[in-house]
């Protein structure tokens, strides 16, 4: 039997301190800010009303991860019975596993839906995010032990500097974003100091 493989996910030294997170979330676009709400209050009223989420819900949470109807177009292939099923076993469980069986879902779209109902449970994964922890590129797709080691790291940053979840998921994306930027074109084109000061 092969061995799991282990992810060692570190916080770059120059997010090591509260105040430096606070300031890469408040970085985060403020209209992406409303996105949030929006979704969040459609997750958190459906689960509320009826402890599961139906295909509607779902076509929600597709146009906010990929700001496209596309994005939700995989949902539809799942029957509303499946949904009701999968998404009620997940979010009564607080289990994300469930969501798997579902199409449309892998790790990055099933922690969003989780982490709109348990904004302190589940932190959101995806490539930019995950990127600043492990310093490389890394595919996700439905990788359970690297969402394991995902969670766990937030979870201990959230417990080390008394963060919510949401403001370390922002800090650690518009980090990776604006680094990657900086490092895939502007330091190649043309090296400039503000590199240096930015990041």
């Amino acid at each position: 039997m092969a061995a799991r493989k282990s992810y060692k996910l570190v916080i770059p030294a120059a997010l090591e301190r509260e105040e430096v997170i606070q300031t890469w979330a408040e970085r985060y676009p403020a209209f992406d800010r409303l996105k949030d709400q929006w979704l969040r209050e459609i997750l958190q009223t459906a689960y509320s009303n009826r402890r599961c989420l139906a295909l509607s819900d779902l076509i929600c949470l597709g146009i906010w991860k990929n700001d496209n109807e596309r994005g939700s177009s995989d949902f539809k292939n799942s029957t509303e019975t499946r949904i009701r099923q999968y998404t009620g076993q997940a979010l009564q469980q607080a289990r994300i596993e469930p969501l798997l069986k579902l199409e449309g879902f892998q790790l990055p779209m099933a922690s969003s839906l989780m982490h709109f109902v348990f904004p302190e449970k589940f932190p959101i994964i995806d490539k930019l995010a995950l990127f600043t922890l492990l310093n490389q590129e890394q595919s996700i797709g439905k990788n359970l032990p690297l969402w394991r080691a995902y969670q766990s790291k937030c979870l201990e940053i959230k417990r080390a500097y008394d963060l919510p979840l949401r403001t370390i998921d922002r800090a650690l994306w518009q980090y990776a974003k604006e680094y990657l930027w900086w490092r895939r074109y502007a330091a190649k084109i043309k090296p400039h100091p503000l590199l240096n000061e930015a990041l």
